[in-house]
């Protein structure tokens, strides 16, 4: 007797918890468990196919302009990255608004005379009496020139920390692809036709080659490799410091940084995601690894493709292989707390109590 019910007795605690845990109540716990899982595990090596060109305080102070830059910066930046060897070239950076005909223009065609790029759209909703979404493509020639482009919201759980990337979302009954998804989707051949390579089967969500374990409709958990700035960056302002393109901040200190990166080979055969990297422009966000030290949006993208590329998924286990890890845990958990010294017994179950969360 004695026996059934120390089996029983933490089988139905457990029972109470996982009730708790559908309302919500120990989702904080669980939260806090696996993101120190993460850092218990610490970084993981890099595959080097993914580089990052970051807008960041330097590039503020070299070409002594306001935010948003002209856009032939970035056509600059799209012929010097391809110059030299870039693979894909993908903006986490909205080109939603025209500036000049002109500019937009030159962008555009800059882009498809090089048939590597991909752009970035959003989609807005506005909640309330009624849900309304609005999608924000990119400038009329970008489109007109049938580029690829990808969608970038990001979504965090309710804590503030990004856990999971939305892979699409449903617009006007079409699913608009993430910028993740689409540069895995050109990562091989860029196409016009690259959504018809994309389907969803069963729990995955197929691209190309690669098949994304789903945690939900939509998305898959993030596989963080490591804390901001593990990835490698690049200043924006040094892929388009070429001998024909003045740094006005630098005048008198003229360095051409782009030809030493050029001849490194930096960029070859690179996937290179250009995002923001300065507090000024507001792109940061909390991730399992540190909730202080905050991770700039593109980076978020590039652990997605990272994890993707290396196929290191992050999945839910089986639900009911799940509970019955976690039965086990319990019973030996209550067996400890019975039967040895209560400071020791405190001890033990501070250490495995997380465990029973995963």
């Amino acid at each position: 007797m004695k026996t059934l019910k120390a089996i029983l007795t933490p089988l139905a605690i457990l029972a109470v918890i996982k009730l708790l845990m559908l309302t919500g109540f120990f989702a904080k716990i669980e939260h806090l468990a696996q993101d120190s899982l993460f850092r218990l595990r610490g970084t993981q090596n890099l595959s080097n196919q993914v580089v990052i060109v970051g807008i960041d305080d330097e590039t503020f102070n070299a070409l002594d302009e306001r935010y948003p830059f002209p856009r032939e910066y970035y056509a600059k930046l799209i012929d010097n990255l391809t110059l030299a060897g870039a693979k894909l070239i993908v903006f986490d950076l909205e080109f939603t608004e025209s500036t000049s005909s002109f500019d937009d223009e030159l962008l555009a065609q800059t882009a498809a005379k090089h048939q590597n790029v991909v752009f970035a759209g959003k989609l807005i909703e506005t909640s309330g009496r009624d849900t309304h979404q609005q999608l924000l493509t990119p400038v009329n020639p970008i489109m007109l020139h049938d580029l690829s482009w990808g969608v970038i919201n990001l979504g965090t759980d309710f804590d503030g920390v990004m856990r999971r990337y939305s892979l699409f979302h449903n617009f006007a009954q079409q699913n608009q692809y993430t910028l993740g998804v689409t540069a895995l989707a050109n990562r091989r051949v860029y196409q016009e036709d690259w959504a018809k390579h994309i389907r969803k089967s069963g729990s995955y969500l197929k691209v190309t080659d690669r098949k994304i374990p789903l945690i939900s409709d939509n998305e898959a958990l993030i596989n963080y490799f490591g804390p901001a700035h593990h990835f490698p960056y690049i200043s924006f302002s040094s892929v388009i410091d070429d001998s024909l393109t003045a740094m006005p901040g630098q005048m008198g200190f003229e360095t051409d940084d782009f030809y030493e990166l050029m001849e490194r080979g930096v960029f070859r055969d690179k996937i290179v995601l250009i995002g923001a990297d300065t507090a000024e422009l507001h792109d940061y966000f909390s991730t399992p690894f540190s909730s202080s030290i905050q991770t700039p949006g593109v980076e978020i993208h590039a652990n997605f493709i990272e994890m993707v590329l290396q196929q290191k998924y992050l999945r839910h286990l089986d639900f009911w292989f799940y509970t019955g890890i976690q039965a086990i845990l319990a019973i030996l958990l209550w067996f400890i707390w019975n039967r040895v010294r209560p400071a020791w017994g405190a001890i033990l179950l501070f250490i495995l109590a997380p465990a029973s969360y995963l």
